[in-house]
């Protein structure tokens, strides 16, 4: 008698089990297989401890670490077989296409569809898609959109709107008809001063990669005509810079930055707004490219730029300063520490030891996808945080900091600061009541606004003939 298709489906899966992950132990039907964490090519305890757990298979994913960590890993394992006395059977998960061992059918097709972008990253025309078949564009100008949403019949569209100087507005669109329409106008004051421009650039940095960033220049500003320079290094690592007049937050209501790059612009100052690689704009591979190296790629991406624009003509390479918060303040920290270039800077909610922030910071965990463990790799830790170079530091430092920050504790901006004065630099501290990571209480947003511009006037001198 022949078996059903269930039998013979059930017994075909049974026998591709036993030769992928070997027998079943005694006891249980199941296999258990761990993909092995960066750490397992360090810690045979923990490879030991999982085979005697009940492992029956490790997995190797190559898409992590390399091959001399893959090595490691199976070196671990042998000396745990032997130990433990059980076999375990390895996978390895190879990156890349997988191969298949037989045919897929065919199907309906992946549709995909992405906004039209410009070289720099910019949104051009974000995409349209009509669920009858129809897909279109939003036609737009030099703006970035954020927040679409759609009316329950479909007919509308509502989304957020945001130019190169101006707060963003609400717009209506007619799908039927693409008519765009405003709803609202935040801050109509704007349109009766004289702005800065703020313009896409790019330069080629020290390894040839094409790197991006923005910079807004005072009202009225002649080429040619030397100005201050201050770089804003934004938040992420993995964050950018995007229109709008606070460049870092416009898609997200009720944040704004810290630095009111307005004001310096109309002080005669010129802003630069980099996004070296580790933040967005290069895709996943950019981001993996400060993996273990904060401080190394992206800080020579800045500087790269900073030199592109004193190349150009426009900043006065006698009056730089930088500014940054989060990991735009580790950023501004580790810069200060790296070179004596830049004679003012001011640091927000900002690292400088990375330890630390493992240990103490609602998020640390995201430490150990940049550098593992702080034990397993307590050189590299220490040789990428700010505080381990404080005594190369000649530049005037502001450091601010919320009080109540969980994202990265006020302990990294004290330890900073008692590092800075012991060794009589020029620095001083603010401690923002009842701010976090984030300060949204608008008396004490003008405030830090009002001590930033305060402090890059008071050293960078604009306007003054130099």
């Amino acid at each position: 008698m022949n078996a059903s298709p269930g039998t013979a489906g059930r017994e075909l899966l049974d026998a591709n089990t036993r030769a992928l992950l070997g027998p079943a132990p005694p006891g249980r039907d199941i296999r258990i297989m761990v993909t092995m964490p960066g750490e397992a090519a360090d810690d045979g305890s923990l490879v030991r401890d999982l085979l005697t757990s009940g492992m029956d298979c490790m997995r190797i994913n190559t898409a992590h670490d390399d091959a001399s960590a893959w090595d490691r890993m199976l070196r671990h394992l042998e000396e745990a077989r032997s130990a433990v006395g059980r076999p375990c059977r390895v996978a390895i998960d190879l990156a890349g296409p997988k191969l298949r061992t037989g045919p897929i059918q065919p199907a309906s097709p992946v549709i995909r569809w992405r906004p039209t972008r410009d070289i720099y990253g910019r949104v051009l025309h974000p995409a349209r898609v009509w669920l009858t078949g129809r897909s279109e564009v939003i036609p737009t100008g030099p703006v970035v959109n954020f927040s679409v949403s759609l009316s329950r019949d479909g007919k509308r569209m509502a989304y957020r709107s945001v130019g190169a100087r101006n707060m963003g507005d609400v717009y209506v669109m007619d799908l039927a008809g693409g008519r765009a329409t405003r709803l609202t106008e935040v801050n109509p004051e704007l349109k009766g001063l004289d702005l800065g421009e703020l313009k896409p650039i790019r330069w080629k940095s020290f390894d040839g990669m094409e790197i991006w960033g923005l910079l807004l220049t005072p009202p009225g500003y002649a080429p040619g005509k030397r100005v201050p320079l201050v770089v804003y290094a934004h938040g992420g690592p993995i964050g950018g810079f995007t229109y709008g007049i606070f460049p870092q937050f416009m898609h997200i209501v009720g944040q704004v930055d810290p630095y009111p790059v307005e004001a310096m612009a109309s002080a005669d100052m010129a802003v630069f707004f980099p996004m070296p690689r580790g933040g967005s704009g290069y895709g996943v591979e950019g981001f993996r490219m400060i993996l273990r190296s904060w401080g190394e790629g992206d800080y020579r991406d800045i500087m790269a730029g900073v030199d592109y624009l004193i190349a150009q003509g426009i900043a006065d390479p006698e009056r730089l300063g930088v500014m940054g918060g989060s990991y735009g303040g580790f950023m501004t920290n580790w810069i200060v520490t790296q070179t004596g270039r830049f004679i003012a800077a001011s640091t927000m909610c900002s690292v400088s030891d990375l330890a630390d922030l493992y240990f103490l910071s609602d998020a640390g965990d995201f430490m150990v996808e940049y550098f593992g463990l702080p034990w397993q790799a307590a050189e590299s830790y220490v040789a990428h945080s700010p505080v381990t170079h404080a005594a190369k530091v000649t530049t005037p430092l502001l450091i601010q900091h919320g009080e109540n920050d969980q994202r990265v504790p006020i302990m990294q901006a004290k330890k900073f600061y008692k590092a800075l004065k012991e060794l009589k630099k020029t620095v001083e501290m603010e401690i923002y009541p009842r701010g976090g990571h984030v300060i949204f209480e608008p008396d004490l947003q003008r405030e830090m606004m009002r001590r930033n511009l305060e402090w890059f006037m008071r050293w960078l001198k604009p306007g003054s003939a130099h």
